[in-house]
């Protein structure tokens, strides 16, 4: 908000008696307000007329001068914008009066900020609206106070490619409420031409196996190469050659450069990149026999699809056309990894034996498959990688698992449970990873000190000792797989009475009515 100060006058009483005002007319005509300069200063000197004093009784004005000492200041002094000067003027005349007036003169900032416009001109012109740089940032400054508003606006320049005009404006707004005003001019002609190419890639061609470094060479340097210009500016110098040589049999490849303004007019180059590839694969690492061991988890299964699936464990490489694919043949005839595995298993049938796996003989084999590997490129070219076997051993005993059994007494069939409970292994459970395996046979100890082995189904077996509600049995069962490899387990067999006793022949409730004696008690039987 500008400063605005409104001339006050008043008369006031002078220090002596006889000052009085009514013997003056005094008038001071303005201005009630000073701008400042650049430096945010002002001073009365010279910027403002002296107040005009006559005598309303004619006498003669012997003195009419500021008083630097009632005003407190000399008439010279800088003022800064926003300051008041309170002055003080002393007149009289030749008949002894006297008086002293006062009068405010305010000091205003009247001066706009200034933009720096170093390098900034009002008008440009552009041959493109996409070639128009942004709004530079124009710096601004005050003389008095900070810059509080300072905003830019952009009238709506012509589409893209057209012809037109539009102005750029900065305003700054100070805290006295100044505010400067800068426009620039900005004026756009139409482009409709397409590049110009001023730099053409070349034609290349390599060995397929030298494409790993010749391509990716040839490739940085036709993007290098390749330059256009172009009125609006250009918005895109693009190419669809890929990172490295595509993968698959090798044939010439082309490859289109394209340049595009920023008015979407394009201008074309196609290339070509020759090669080619009659050659197979190379094996670095030839197949490798492998055995696994039988594990409840199945180890020998995960392992032969890990070797299936790394070709068993062979490498092979071609720097012209991948990717790499790999055929399995057994017996002359191609299998996919399915029918590898189901080869494998289906040789379980064959028992326990040993076996060779390449050259070295391995006991208790009781899975076994020969693989023969090939590898071919993206071109057909196939080259044979060789034989390997895989078999599985088994060393692992059979897993029993089981739960003791109890028989209550008094059933008359307990000697009989039991033997069934025995040739039904104890209704023990066996995992086996690799091999079929058979219960062989069974021992036991009862707690009153029987011992003996028998035969599933023959006996002989532990007899039950007759009104012994404690009597157990520990049974050890043996299991044999078909590599030879026993487990046992022993479960205890239990003869146990949790059964209360039973009243017969007595009635729960009896009614007697008065005067009647009570029954006799009845006679209990027990069992």
């Amino acid at each position: 908000m500008p400063f605005c100060v409104v001339l006050c006058l008043f008369l006031l009483s002078a220090a002596k008696l006889e000052a009085q005002p009514s013997f003056f007319n005094f008038s001071y005509n303005g201005p009630t307000s000073l701008p400042v300069g650049a430096d945010c200063s002002s001073k009365l000197l010279g910027n403002v007329p002296d107040p005009v004093v006559s005598s309303t009784i004619g006498a003669t004005i012997t003195m009419s001068m500021f008083d630097p000492i009632a005003s407190g200041f000399q008439y010279g002094d800088p003022f800064t914008a926003g300051s008041n000067a309170k002055v003080f003027w002393f007149v009289k005349d030749n008949a002894g009066h006297s008086h002293t007036y006062e009068y405010f003169i305010g000091f205003v900032d009247l001066m706009p900020p200034m933009f720096d416009l170093t390098g900034i001109f009002d008008t440009l012109e552009y041959s493109s609206v996409a070639a128009v740089p942004p709004a530079p940032n124009i710096p601004v400054v005050d003389n008095c106070t900070p810059i509080l508003n300072q905003s830019f606006m952009q009238t709506p320049g012509p589409a893209l490619c057209q012809s037109g005009t539009f102005t750029r404006t900065w305003k700054a707004t100070d805290a006295n409420n100044n505010t400067a005003v800068f426009t620039q001019t900005i004026i756009i002609y139409k482009d409709s031409l397409p590049p110009q190419i001023t730099g053409y890639p070349q034609n290349g061609s390599a060995a397929c196996q030298q494409l790993a470094t010749a391509y990716p060479i040839w490739r940085a340097n036709q993007i290098a190469a390749f330059s256009a210009t172009d009125p609006s500016g250009i918005a895109s110098l693009t190419n669809n050659a890929p990172a490295v040589f595509p993968p698959g049999c090798k044939i010439p490849l082309t490859v289109r450069f394209k340049a595009v303004d920023n008015c979407a007019f394009q201008q074309n180059v196609d290339v070509v990149f020759s090669t080619s590839d009659n050659k197979g694969p190379i094996v670095t690492k030839a197949p490798r026999d492998t055995v696994a061991y039988c594990s409840q988890s199945d180890n020998e299964l995960v392992k032969i699809r890990e070797w299936i699936n790394k070709k068993a464990y062979s490498q092979a490489f071609d720097s012209c056309s991948a990717p790499l694919s790999y055929t399995m043949k057994i017996g002359g005839v191609v299998r996919d990894s399915a029918q590898v595995v189901a080869a494998f298993l289906a040789s379980f049938a064959g028992g326990c034996k040993s076996q060779f796996i390449g050259n070295q003989s391995f006991f208790k084999v009781h899975g076994f498959v020969s693989v023969d590997f090939f590898v071919q490129d993206a071109c057909g070219n196939q080259t044979p990688m060789g034989n390997a076997d895989f078999g599985a051993i088994d060393t692992l005993p059979p897993v029993i698992t089981g739960v003791n059994a109890t028989e209550q007494c008094g059933g008359a069939n307990d000697q009989t449970a039991l033997q069934a409970w025995i040739n039904a292994h104890g209704n023990a459970i066996v995992t086996e990873d690799c091999s079929d395996y058979s219960w062989t046979n069974f021992s036991f100890v009862t707690s009153t000190g029987q011992v003996g082995n028998g035969n599933f189904n023959a006996g002989p077996y532990p007899s039950i000792q007759a009104n012994n509600c404690s009597w157990f049995t520990n049974v050890t069962f043996r299991v044999t797989d078909d590599c030879g490899n026993s487990s046992t387990i022993t479960l205890r067999w239990s003869i146990i009475d949790t059964q209360a006793p039973t009243f017969t022949g007595l009635q729960p409730n009896i009614t007697v009515y008065c005067p009647n004696p009570l029954p006799t008690v009845p006679a209990a039987t027990v069992s």
